[in-house]
């Protein structure tokens, strides 16, 4: 047959360019030199969302995965972490999550998994990337031995891991009303069972497994919860949950119907965690906060940085044998249960957390250290961004009481904090600055500017000296 050209390949897996680009022979054909890839005694497992094409699309690529030799597993609709914990549990090769992805446009998605349901390691990215690119030839391949056999039980295994690790003593004594916003994704078929399980009243909005619906709830594009938030007051319910379609994140709202910034939840949930775990290792991403380093802290525990990737977090917290993980962009991890963001048990977290608590979201949240906060972004050209963010971190650790480093520099001094983080493939990085006074924020904003523009300047046009020495606190 004539070969589909390769979809657009990221870190996560593979990614068509709509659902009409992405045929059902090339999502086959992509299987196929999937499974001869994975080919072996272990499970490939193979899941979807709810969208009506991933029906398809999923049974195509279990069929392309068995015929080219692998030992196929179909689960059906589930959460990804859902997935992750099959992986794990069954011992399996690897996860195949088929989705319809709605970023920017709705797109066919296949995420990868590996061993233990982490994302398929960047090593083995390549060498599958390498083997579906020309001119490398792609037969669609017929092998012997393969199988292929479906499996219902994967989300109650899931979901028992989760309940099992929560108080429910706890919550289902206080019946607390939540309102819930599973934007038409697979969280529909976890967090509602989860929370009902567990004696809470639910309000339910986008909580339909609707297969032409593509909601956002949490997702990264910053969609206003303000449905939720209304729904929240007008129930007077103890809070309110958003997910993204994957059940990846949550996002909450207060019981006044303000949204909780992600930092800020992020604090509380690592607070939870040491509560839970005495003295432990959290491991977080840089945050435009001081909220979490003071909750740690103030706990005991101890904070490090990572780097904000998924294969980054997951390494660092099973190397530490940290007991909490997390993003400021809802993504939350719980190692006890699964070692990846996990909307929906961090949503039955929250709960747990607000009930033992016994102080509404509102009054936590501004129980936080919180700062006036100033950003900019400066140019940062590609070619000396490592030079200067090594020279940056040397440069702010002056007169520091802490400087944390990964993607980015932050810095802590006695009345503020700075933060820089490059800008992806952009050659700009953005600055952040926050003290308890607007006018110490906008200092240390202007002093760090400075020192970042005079190093620019010095590994530009001094031959990479960079001998520049300035004390931006």
């Amino acid at each position: 047959m004539e070969h589909s050209p390769i979809p657009y390949f990221d870190p996560d897996g593979l990614r068509g360019a709509a659902a009409r680009d992405l045929p059902a022979e090339s999502v086959a054909d992509i299987a196929s030199v999937l499974g001869d890839y994975f080919s072996n005694a272990a499970p490939v497992l193979v899941a979807r969302d709810l969208r009506t094409p991933s029906v398809g699309n999923a049974a195509s690529v279990a069929g392309a995965l068995a015929e080219a030799g692998a030992h196929v597993v179909e689960l059906g609709a589930m959460p990804l972490p859902a997935l992750r914990f099959a992986v794990r549990e069954m011992g399996a090769r690897a996860g195949l999550m088929v989705t319809i992805a709605h970023e920017p446009h709705a797109s066919t998605r296949i995420r990868l998994l590996g061993r233990g349901g982490d994302d398929l390691p960047l090593e083995e990215v390549r060498e599958v990337e390498r083997r579906l690119r020309p001119p490398t030839p792609r037969p669609t391949l017929h092998r012997a031995g393969g199988s292929r056999r479906n499996d219902g039980g994967g989300i109650a295994r899931y979901l028992a891991s989760i309940v099992a690790h929560v108080d429910r003593g706890a919550v289902g004594s206080a019946r607390p009303r939540v309102v819930l916003d599973c934007a038409h994704g697979t969280a529909t078929l976890a967090t509602p069972w989860l929370l009902a399980r567990l004696g809470c009243q639910l309000t339910m909005l986008d909580g339909s497994s609707d297969p032409t619906a593509l909601g956002t709830g949490a997702d990264r594009d910053g969609r206003p919860l303000a449905d939720l938030a209304r729904t929240v007051v007008a129930t007077r319910a103890l809070l309110g949950v958003a997910h993204d379609a994957d059940s990846e994140r949550a996002a909450f709202v207060d019981e006044t119907g303000r949204p909780v910034p992600g930092a800020a939840a992020l604090a509380l949930l690592a607070g939870f965690a040491l509560d839970l775990h005495p003295h432990a290792r959290v491991v977080a991403t840089l945050t435009s906060s001081r909220a979490l380093a003071t909750v740690v802290a103030g706990r005991g525990g101890e904070l490090r940085v990572a780097a904000p990737d998924g294969r980054a977090i997951a390494s660092e917290v099973r190397r530490l044998d940290a007991k909490f993980a997390g993003t400021d962009v809802g993504e939350y991890y719980w190692p006890e249960h699964l070692c990846a963001p996990d909307g929906s048990m961090s949503a039955v977290r929250m709960v747990e957390l607000l009930l033992t608590s016994g102080a509404p979201l509102s009054a936590l949240v501004d129980r936080l250290p919180t700062d006036a906060t100033v950003s900019r972004e400066v140019p940062l050209p590609l070619e000396s961004r490592s030079s200067v963010m090594q020279r940056l971190q040397r440069t702010l650790a002056v007169g520091a009481t802490r400087v944390l480093d990964a993607e980015g520099v932050q810095a802590f001094y006695d009345d503020g904090w700075v933060l820089v983080r490059p800008d992806g493939p952009r050659p700009a990085c953005r600055i952040t600055a926050g003290s308890r006074s607007d006018e110490r924020a906008s200092d240390l904003l202007e002093r760090t500017a400075k020192v970042v523009s005079d190093l620019v300047s010095a590994f530009t046009y001094d031959g990479g000296s960079g001998d520049l020495w300035c004390d931006p606190a």
